[in-house]
């Protein structure tokens, strides 16, 4: 799109100024209908802008919304493994105390007899 050339001036005086009229409307016309098909592919670019954001848009929330369920997923499985974690060492823990108790009672010592067995 570069500029047309100045015309000499003197080259100007000495067409008659309907035929300078005509030249320079066409040349305006030109210039109109270039810049028509300019502003015509921005807004085309613009519109296709703005659809392909959109679906990045859905398109990122769709995995953040999956990313985020997954994460639920996980955290609720760890906290169930975490309750069975608890539950098994309570048991361990009161098993122990039954052999103590069982041990004081016939005067041994509960990890001897584990040791031994």
């Amino acid at each position: 799109l570069a500029p047309q050339p100045v015309e000499e001036v003197s080259q100007v005086e000495e067409r008659p100024m309907g035929s300078r009229l005509r030249t320079l409307g066409n040349t305006v016309a030109k210039w109109e209908k270039k810049l028509t098909a300019l502003e015509s592919r921005k807004a085309a670019h613009m519109e296709e802008w703005q659809q392909y954001l959109h679906q990045v848009r859905a398109s990122h929330q769709q995995a953040l919304g999956q990313h985020r369920a997954y994460l639920a997923d996980l955290d609720k499985d760890l906290l169930h493994a975490q309750q069975q974690l608890l539950e098994a060492r309570q048991q361990v823990a009161d098993i122990g105390k039954v052999a103590a108790q069982g041990a004081s009672a016939q005067g041994t010592h509960p990890v001897r007899e584990t040791e031994e067995t």
